[in-house]
């Protein structure tokens, strides 16, 4: 986790509960909900370390001609409906995989109101 997302500097996985860790002691848990080696995906829930009322995101890796496609698909509620929660998810999913790369206009589709939001990463291809 550590190589996709700086931010943190460790990442420890117990059963379905995975634990992030940040360098100035800030702690995500993080809840396996789906895990399928052979379709490549898996989906998890942030159960606590930020204020959600709620949060499903699901990755997908697909065969493309650079490598892989990694499709990405977000919903999350934040506890405080002043919040501009889209704007959260779209920071940290534009940061993406060292070395990913998409085309204009491909990477995110977005529906959301004060409340929700959902966001999806379609066409994130890393080359490795």
């Amino acid at each position: 986790m550590p190589r996709w997302y700086p931010v943190y500097v460790s990442c420890d996985l117990e059963g379905d509960v995975r634990t992030l860790r940040r360098a100035a002691g800030g702690v995500l848990v993080e809840r396996l909900l789906e895990h399928d080696d052979a379709a490549y995906t898996y989906a998890y829930s942030v159960v606590a370390g930020v204020p959600l009322r709620s949060h499903r995101a699901s990755f997908t890796v697909a065969p493309s001609a650079a490598g892989s496609r990694i499709i990405c698909h977000t919903e999350a509620e934040h506890d405080d409906p002043e919040v501009d929660i889209e704007a959260s998810l779209a920071g940290s999913s534009a940061r993406g995989a060292p070395g990913s790369e998409s085309p204009p206009g491909d990477r995110f589709h977005r529906v959301a109101d004060r409340h929700t939001c959902s966001l999806a990463t379609v066409g994130m291809s890393v080359e490795q």
